[in-house]
């Protein structure tokens, strides 16, 4: 799942896509870097694909944050 989950990344070049991530995660008071670099990375470690609203920005302080 780890694959998978980098190649839809990868094939997401739209950059309005990556700049709604990062708005939302601004309107939800989380710092963008630090949640992009930690759902990038828990995806990368095979985070389940049916979990994936657990890490969307208003979810993601209830989580324990990998730095």
């Amino acid at each position: 799942m780890a694959v998978r989950a980098r190649q839809q990344f990868r094939r997401t070049r739209d950059p309005t896509r990556r700049c709604s991530l990062i708005a939302s995660a601004k309107l939800n008071d989380v710092e963008p870097f630090a949640y992009l670099r930690d759902i990038l990375q828990r995806m990368t470690e095979g985070h389940a694909m049916s979990r994936l609203d657990e890490l969307l920005p208003w979810n993601w302080p209830k989580m324990r944050v990998n730095h």
